[in-house]
């Protein structure tokens, strides 16, 4: 295997919510982006890796294949898998082998259109007995703390620290934030703010 493998350009689009832009939309503006970086044209690809987890649920797009080779108004053999670093792995050894000398590889999510309906089917697809119980994502992360919490005795100052060091990562998140041009909240927020939020799982 005497191909070395190469990124030549990169595309993407702004975290958002996007409930005006489907899936396609998202991919499009994302392929543009990178062809803009680059002399490659859509004729000059050979085949195309695309990653995708949650649109078969999340947006009922099956056989994402036949989308992508729709979309690209391409025939050319058409991948897909369930996390982008598998894809890019098997663009990389496909090139490696010899296979193809320029493809496109890419990954999307959309988790906004329906986000209830989509809330209530990943919640019942990761955890049947929360979902039954009336759980959501938010709940769970916060009732998992809790019992973390509860299973090692932490009290006091050390829950008051362990508090701290858990605002401290979002505080961190939004700063890196106001840096990236993509990213959807590019603003500051301050620990004391992240503590005093409303909590996801109350007490009745």
């Amino acid at each position: 295997m005497q191909n070395r493998p190469a990124i030549v350009a990169v595309g993407r689009t702004k975290f958002g919510e996007h409930y005006g832009k489907e899936p396609e939309k998202l991919i499009e503006e994302a392929w543009l982006a990178a062809s803009n970086e680059c002399d490659i044209e859509r004729r000059d690809l050979e085949a195309c890796y695309l990653s995708d987890c949650f649109l078969p649920i999340t947006n009922k797009l099956g056989l994402e294949e036949g989308f992508l080779s729709e979309l690209t108004e391409l025939h050319v053999p058409m991948e897909v898998t369930r996390s982008v670093s598998a894809a890019l792995l098997a663009a990389c050894h496909a090139i490696q082998a010899g296979a193809y000398s320029t493809v496109l590889v890419g990954g999307i999510e959309k988790m906004t259109d329906r986000w209830d309906k989509i809330r209530d089917d990943l919640m019942l697809l990761d955890d049947p007995w929360s979902y039954y119980a009336g759980g959501t994502p938010e709940t769970n992360h916060e009732l998992m703390l809790r019992a973390y919490v509860k299973k090692y005795g932490i009290t006091g100052e050390n829950l008051d620290k362990l508090n701290v060091a858990l605002a401290q990562v979002s505080v961190k998140n939004h700063a890196n934030a106001t840096k990236n041009e993509y990213a959807q909240f590019q603003r500051k927020i301050t620990v004391d703010q992240v503590l005093s939020a409303r909590k996801a799982a109350q007490k009745p």
